[in-house]
């Protein structure tokens, strides 16, 4: 008989043994459990560290018996991923106290409940390294964005002043980096300045938008075009196309920036807060789509899902 079989019939059985002694003897059990189980030993010690260990032994009066259960040896993840063959060594009702541990369904036979308990615990090795690689990803990029800017400050004539953390309802006191006053002209390069005090920029590597940047460089810059030409007025139809080549679109809640041609979805209705009149740097404008709703930012997020036009969505138009 294999140590998965007897081990487990061993720690069911009754013991005829003053309390004290099987209480100590118990415990004894549990505290070799756990050593095996953190030395990283398979076999059914480690099922009990894992799935919990079902001690019954006699309490000394009568037929009363003493039940203690669901002994746990705390583990990481990836050290206690158990195999369908030490799965298979465990009984129904052991996999069903497994699978209610993990809030899976009890039901079906065994070879179900072993087929559930294998996929999630691949699911949860799956998300965690998924996560881990999207950390580090987001780490070098954040990297990479940092020295962009730093060369780009070193290599601009005039010198830019980086903005750092402000006030959530900041914009209507923050001073822009341009002048103010200037006429928006079809053609011009415009930058966007959230209400977090960031600028929009237009990462290579992803298709929407997010609100990071702290200086206005290639990544930040758009060009704002309208069919007539001329200077943008409050309420003008114009398109907006990044340094990648490709236009901005609203597509339902999303902001993005995909194809370069220009459609419906690449019109953007921009406005100033008077409603009329050319827009100029230093104004605060509002972006709505052809669904109606207007770009707003959240934390580095930008998207468009309401058709209000409120602090989520001022944005300070600049050049």
């Amino acid at each position: 008989m294999s140590g998965h079989a007897v081990v487990p019939q061993m720690l069911r059985r009754p013991f005829a043994r003053p309390a004290a002694a099987a209480i100590k003897f118990a415990k004894a059990l549990a505290l070799v459990a756990s050593v095996v189980c953190l030395a990283g030993l398979s076999g059914a010690v480690s099922h009990a560290a894992k799935y919990g260990a079902c001690f019954v032994f006699a309490r000394g009066r009568g037929d009363e018996l003493l039940l203690l259960r669901n002994y746990k040896c705390v583990r990481s993840s990836a050290a206690m991923a158990a195999t369908e063959g030490e799965l298979n060594a465990l009984k129904l009702v052991e996999l069903k106290d497994i699978c209610r541990s993990k809030s899976l369904p009890v039901s079906g036979n065994k070879a179900d409940l072993v087929a559930r308990i294998l996929e999630e615990d691949s699911g949860q090795d799956a998300d965690e390294e998924e996560q881990a690689e999207e950390a580090a990803e987001e780490e070098d990029e954040e990297e990479e964005e940092e020295e962009e800017e730093v060369e780009t400050a070193a290599k601009s004539s005039t010198p830019v002043k980086a903005r750092r953390s402000a006030p959530s309802d900041y914009i209507e006191s923050t001073e822009i980096s341009g002048p103010p006053g200037k006429p928006i002209i079809s053609g011009d390069t415009i930058y966007f300045l959230a209400r977090t005090g960031k600028y929009l920029e237009y990462p290579e590597h992803r298709e929407d938008p997010r609100a990071r940047a702290e200086i206005k460089g290639p990544r930040q810059a758009l060009i704002i075009q309208k069919s007539a030409g001329g200077a943008i007025q409050s309420g003008d139809t114009v398109t907006l196309r990044c340094h990648l080549g490709v236009y901005l679109d609203f597509v339902g809640t999303a902001v993005r920036g995909r194809y370069t041609e220009v459609g419906d979805w690449q019109r953007i209705r921009i406005t100033n807060e008077k409603g009329e009149g050319p827009i100029r740097t230093g104004d605060i404008v509002f972006l709505r789509g052809h669904q109606d709703n207007v770009l707003d930012v959240e934390k580095e997020n930008v998207k468009c899902r309401w058709p209000d036009e409120g602090k989520w969505q001022r944005l300070a138009i600049e050049k």
